[in-house]
């Protein structure tokens, strides 16, 4: 992987589970850490294949491979809006990048 291609700057965040003083349930979000990666429109392919199992994809977000950190309940925070992860790849299984499938989700 070309670093050069990770010119952008997003922040991983995992929900947390808390309560308020009347004892409801809140969900909030905790920063895990803000990596570099590539990030681009998903493609028409990419999208057509969503809708067919019933996954929405809006972006591909490339990153250097971290195990057990980017999981399908957490999110990334990427100039203002929300994209929550909803798959990712490890191509050649070397742990060298991350292709992170994601849904852009209103914040």
């Amino acid at each position: 992987m070309q670093a050069g291609k990770l010119r952008h700057r997003v922040t991983l965040q995992a929900p947390v589970n808390g309560t308020t003083a009347g004892g409801e349930r809140v969900a909030t979000w905790t920063t895990v850490q803000t990596v570099w990666a590539a990030v681009r429109p998903a493609s028409a392919a990419e999208i057509d294949v969503g809708s067919k199992s019933n996954m929405q994809l809006t972006h591909t977000v490339e990153v250097r491979w971290q195990d057990n950190i980017f999981l399908p309940e957490r999110r990334f925070l990427f100039k203002g809006r929300s994209l929550e992860i909803v798959g990712s790849l490890n191509p050649a299984e070397r742990g060298w990048n991350g292709i992170i499938k994601c849904l852009e989700v209103d914040l």
